[in-house]
């Protein structure tokens, strides 16, 4: 979800969005269409919508998963609550990075 916000494309979603099935449409599934008389398959026109949905995309990663009818308030609300659970999990586990408690006397004067 971070890597997401962050406008990367983390590899883990993958299979998700180009697999069969996945979330991105096929180049088969994919038309250009314009009423102009250019003869180009991708007239200016066409250029230009592509473009400004990349904008939008750019502008807010999340508008994909809402033109395919995904609730990304609950993709956030369950991925958030799977790293809380990872995180109560391992609440109890030892760290290097915290200081004992000996140490923090030492550190602070406390």
């Amino acid at each position: 979800m971070e890597e997401l916000i962050n406008g990367n494309f983390p590899d883990e979603l993958k299979a998700l969005f180009l697999g069969e099935d996945g979330l991105f449409p096929s180049p088969q599934e994919i038309n250009y269409d314009c009423s102009c008389p250019n003869w180009a398959l991708m007239c200016k026109h066409v250029a230009a919508v592509l473009y400004g949905i990349a904008v939008q995309f750019d502008e807010n990663p999340f508008l994909f998963f809402e033109l395919r009818g995904i609730d990304v308030n609950r993709f956030i609300n369950v991925t958030l609550q799977n790293k809380v659970e990872v995180m109560l999990e391992h609440a109890g586990d030892k760290s290097e990075r915290q200081i004992e408690e000996d140490k923090i006397y030492q550190v602070f004067g406390l």
